[in-house]
């Protein structure tokens, strides 16, 4: 398969939040990642998921310094990538899909 063709299988989504970055909302706990942090004085765990594709984030942050501590993020199915697509190779599908549709970027 080549590249035009792999990179076709994206889900808009998926080409958008790895070109113009997530749009994160901050959900409750889970539970499912980091489980060594626990909320106490001094640490806060963080779950956020973005909007449009649906990634976790999961972070552990410092009270009292802001610092993260930890992170770790769990992805949808079609979210990963194998070898040989770069971020350029986004980049360029996503002006590509961008030039087809007007409301493209703005999902």
């Amino acid at each position: 398969m080549n590249l035009s063709d792999r990179l076709a299988q994206f889900e808009d989504e998926f080409i958008l939040c790895r070109t113009r970055r997530h749009r994160y909302d901050d959900i409750g706990d889970d539970g499912k990642r980091l489980r060594k942090w626990q909320n106490t004085a001094s640490v806060r765990r963080v779950t956020s998921r973005c909007e449009r594709c649906g990634t976790k984030r999961y972070e552990a942050w410092n009270r009292i310094t802001g610092a993260i501590l930890a992170s770790a993020y769990t992805y949808p199915h079609g979210y990963s990538v194998e070898k040989g697509l770069a971020p350029r190779n986004f980049r360029k599908e996503y002006l590509t899909r961008r030039a087809g549709n007007a409301k493209f970027g703005k999902l």
